[in-house]
């Protein structure tokens, strides 16, 4: 009869699993960079992209923001105070951008100077890309 295959060793599967995790970060931050650069892009066009393209996007990049926090998040007794934190933070910043925005829109000085800071703002994910 055949003698199975050997077991991997801990030592082996602790490998394994912090390769797993550093190829998901890795993923993760490849994704966040590149939503920043988008994001940047698409301040310096000056025009809103169709709605479902926006939506897939956000969904997308939400989807990397949220994995790379949630991979970060410490091993403590009350996660879900983390969790809370991060939600009503993001929130806080999702309105301080809108109310900006809406600064910026308001005369065409102010479009193009939200137009310079998406180009800083694209320059910025570009470095974050060039790093990883």
């Amino acid at each position: 009869m055949p003698r199975p295959p050997p077991q991997a060793s801990s030592g082996e599967n602790s490998r394994k699993k912090l390769q797993n995790v550093v190829a998901h970060s890795r993923a993760a931050e490849t994704g966040i960079a590149l939503s920043v650069v988008l994001l940047g892009a698409a301040l310096v066009v000056g025009h809103a992209p169709p709605r479902i393209l926006t939506v897939v996007a956000c969904a997308l990049f939400g989807y990397f923001h949220g994995h790379a926090h949630g991979a970060e998040m410490p091993s403590i007794s009350q996660p879900a105070l983390y969790a809370l934190g991060f939600v009503l933070a993001t929130a806080s910043l999702h309105v301080a951008g809108i109310l900006v925005g809406r600064f910026f829109t308001r005369t065409n000085g102010r479009r193009l100077a939200l137009r310079f800071a998406g180009g800083a703002i694209s320059a910025a994910g570009v470095f974050l890309l060039l790093r990883l």
